[in-house]
């Protein structure tokens, strides 16, 4: 996002979250295009970390706008894309199971790869502690 009037729209954005999440309200996201509300998203978990779930799970699961529901999908699959585990994601989104985060998260080849060489390290290095006992 370079031009003045989208870095301006992002922070309008920001400052609407910012406002519902103080009241404990849900947001009025409508208009705001989907690379706005994905910035602006992304930007209020940085400034309020685990604050911020409780209006990540609001909008994921029933704001107004369906764009908002999709940009607070998108966030939270970039939780799990950053190795966050899913029964935690799908805590922040107030779900008891990781079934419906399911839909929403598919790992990439480049996860599954990341995934499998933790693994063998892991590995690895038990059988190393098993050879020094």
């Amino acid at each position: 996002m370079s031009s003045p009037s989208a870095r301006e729209a992002e922070a309008a954005c920001l400052l609407s979250l910012e406002g519902a999440l103080a009241a404990g309200e849900s947001p009025d996201l409508v208009g705001y295009p989907d690379e706005v509300l994905e910035g602006a998203l992304q930007a209020l978990v940085k400034r309020h970390g685990a604050a911020a779930a409780p209006l990540l799970r609001a909008i994921a699961d029933g704001a107004r706008a369906k764009a908002g529901r999709k940009a607070a999908k998108r966030a939270l699959y970039r939780l799990a894309q950053a190795g966050v585990d899913l029964a935690t994601v799908a805590a922040i989104l107030g779900h008891n199971s990781i079934r419906i985060v399911q839909r929403y998260v598919h790992p990439t080849a480049e996860h599954q790869r990341a995934a499998m060489a933790r693994y063998d390290a892991a590995l690895q290095a038990t059988d190393r502690r098993e050879r020094v006992q």
